[in-house]
C-alpha cells in the first residue's frame, strides 16, 4: 500500500484496501485505518482520511492509547481536521 501511494497511486491503494477488506483478518486491526488515513492526508484526500480515521475508532475496541496518538499525529500537521 505505501508503494502505491508513494507512486501517488490512490486507485491502486484503493484496491488494495478493498482486497484486504476481502480478507477480514488483515483489515480488522486499527493500524491498518491508521495507515490508510496517513496516505490519503499525504494525498490531500481528507474527506476520505476522514473516513478512514473513523473506521480506527471503530476498530479500537480496547481503547488502545496509542490508537489515539497516530490519529492525532496524522491530523495535526494537516490543520484539516481541527
Amino acid at each position: 500500500m505505501r508503494a502505491l501511494a508513494a507512486m501517488n497511486d490512490i486507485s491502486g491503494v484503493e484496491r488494495v484496501i478493498e482486497e484486504m477488506k476481502r480478507d477480514a483478518e488483515d483489515a480488522d486491526d486499527w493500524t491498518t485505518y491508521s495507515n490508510i488515513a496517513s496516505v490519503y492526508v499525504n494525498a490531500g484526500l481528507f474527506e476520505k482520511a476522514e473516513k478512514a480515521l473513523k473506521a480506527l475508532e471503530k476498530r479500537n475496541a480496547y481503547r488502545d492509547l496509542s490508537a489515539f496518538q497516530f490519529a492525532n499525529y496524522i491530523v495535526w500537521p494537516s490543520g484539516e481536521f481541527a
